[in-house]
């Protein structure tokens, strides 16, 4: 390979079982060539842990619900999962979790020292990633001693774990800030989307960037509506605002400080614009008349 060439994305094949046959149920999740195994257990359906045998073996669990209206997670490990969870499920302090996810090796070969490593690396990821509002382990626990090689081979099955997660929908540990350098020069084959503000005398632009909808730094919105505080993306503005990611204008507007991921168009739009939005319709691909629905479309049809 030539000095400074870029490796091609490898394609990554996740095994998925649906139990309860729905996709926010009870699920597992595998990759062939990688010795994990994940397990999402709805709080409703924890009945069911005393046939998984794998809950027998050490590994992590992650709780994730909501604390006093805030999102929350907490991580940790054990030699015995099922003997965790038995004394968690009747304890009131953990009556908060909504889904809790084991992770395990199909060998049981994670001991004592490879799961303290894996506990203490996905705390500080879920604290980087500010995914959450509340990580209910305070401080992040220290690495444990462990050789180089172990170390390789744990921050190996950490980088599977971390792309099985996200296909069983827990993306907690997925970073929304993005610093990433975006190009702008005609020759640029980046779609962008625009968002005028009439009102503000500016406007809001954001790209497609494998498969994410980020809006980039400079971009205008204007302050959340009063009359629609209580919508789920007004409480994402604000958050927003206190991680410094936007910050307030003299004018009552807003300006992005960083590139950031939004869940979806419209989550993006609704921010921008201060209010519910369809962002479907609100974003126009830059230079045209067309929208992000329209753009959507034509690349459906053109596949």
């Amino acid at each position: 390979m030539e000095k400074g060439s870029k490796m091609k994305p490898i394609g990554q094949t996740i095994t998925l079982h649906f139990i309860s046959g729905r996709p926010d149920g009870l699920r597992t999740g595998e990759m062939p060539n990688w010795s994990g195994h994940v397990l999402v257990v709805p709080r409703t359906e924890e009945d069911a842990l005393k046939s998984r045998v794998e809950l027998k073996r050490s590994g992590i669990y992650i709780m994730i619900g909501e604390v006093d209206g805030r999102s929350a997670a907490y991580i940790g490990e054990a030699d015995d999962l099922s003997d965790r969870m038995g004394t968690y499920r009747s304890a009131r302090e953990k009556l908060w979790r909504d889904n809790t996810v084991f992770v395990t090796d199909v060998g049981n070969r994670l001991h004592k020292t490879a799961v303290q490593y894996l506990e203490s690396r996905l705390v500080d990821l879920l604290k980087s990633a500010r995914r959450v509002e509340k990580v209910a382990n305070g401080n992040t626990p220290k690495l444990p001693n462990i050789s180089p090689y172990e170390r390789d081979a744990m921050e190996s099955f950490l980088a599977d774990l971390l792309v099985v997660l996200p296909a069983l929908k827990i993306e907690v540990f997925e970073r929304l800030v993005r610093d990433i350098e975006i190009k702008k020069s005609p020759t640029s084959t980046e779609v962008r989307f625009v968002r005028e503000s009439k009102k503000l005398k500016g406007k809001a632009t954001a790209v497609i960037r494998d498969g994410e909808f980020i809006v980039e730094a400079g971009s205008v919105g204007s302050e959340w509506r009063s009359a629609a505080t209580h919508h789920v993306y007004a409480g994402m503005s604000q958050r927003l605002i206190s991680e410094g990611v936007i910050q307030k204008r003299d004018d009552g507007g807003l300006v992005f400080t960083k590139n950031y991921k939004f869940s979806s168009p419209s989550a993006a739009a609704a921010t921008i614009i201060g209010r519910p939005a369809n962002g479907f319709t609100e974003w126009k691909r830059e230079g045209t008349q067309q929208t992000f629905a329209d753009w959507e479309a034509s690349q459906q049809s053109d596949t």
